[in-house]
């Protein structure tokens, strides 16, 4: 890889393998995956349950590591950190957004956004969170808990929470699927347009085409490897 390509890179993994032990010998899920994401690109991952997009995503995500492969990252080769360093630099350079939202139920929406602001030590975290929340619309439910949220709206402060840090990159995992269509489509929408408005990288799983469409490539996950449809 050239310096001028490098440099234009906000993610590079090479032959990013994943090996899951069982009785009967090891699973490969992912056999040496290769992706590179440019600064302010948008990718999204599609393929058949099963494929591994998700085990991908997570391993991209830093939330568990490649059993061999690099992974960089914003420059840093993230399978050299120890995992306090990793989750300290996951916290303040990725943005991650489930299907399933992981918010914590004891928490308001408005702590829920402020809790990775007070982890990294931010002292305006509050009113950086309550920002977060107007952007995505949720300005008028800062002190509801997630139980007394509905899907979108879980989904709206799960997005929040995502970007309060301003990342640099944002991995989003069926960030609409469990969501019922109407609402699906409005916080897609949310999220394409928060995406461009911070000029933020980000990879997508999806198993809707018409979402992975309005991405700028779209690679498909095939027996544990990628490869490219448009």
């Amino acid at each position: 890889m050239t310096n001028s390509q490098s440099t234009s890179l906000i993610l590079s993994a090479r032959g990013l393998r994943k090996l899951w032990p069982v009785p009967s010998g090891d699973i490969e899920v992912l056999r040496g995956v290769d992706i590179d994401l440019k600064l302010g690109e948008s990718v999204a991952i599609v393929g058949p349950s099963g494929s591994g997009k998700s085990t991908l995503l997570t391993l991209l995500a830093t939330l568990d590591r490649p059993t061999s492969g690099s992974l960089v990252i914003d420059g840093m080769q993230t399978t050299s950190l120890t995992d306090k360093e990793l989750a300290r630099w996951r916290g303040k350079s990725l943005g991650i957004i489930f299907q399933q939202f992981h918010l914590m139920p004891s928490l308001t929406a408005l702590e829920n956004v402020s809790l990775p602001l007070e982890i990294a030590g931010t002292s305006d975290a509050s009113s950086l969170a309550k920002k977060a929340l107007c952007d995505v619309g949720m300005d008028h439910r800062l002190n509801h808990l997630p139980g007394a949220l509905s899907g979108g709206e879980c989904q709206r402060v799960a997005i929040a929470r995502a970007l309060v840090t301003k990342p640099s990159l944002l991995l989003a995992d069926e960030p609409s699927g469990s969501l019922d269509p109407q609402t699906g489509d409005q916080v897609t929408n949310l999220l394409f347009e928060m995406v461009q408005t911070l000029k933020m990288s980000m990879i997508l799983v999806t198993h809707n085409p018409e979402i992975a469409r309005r991405c700028q490539r779209i690679l498909r996950m095939n027996h544990g490897l990628l490869e490219t449809i448009s």
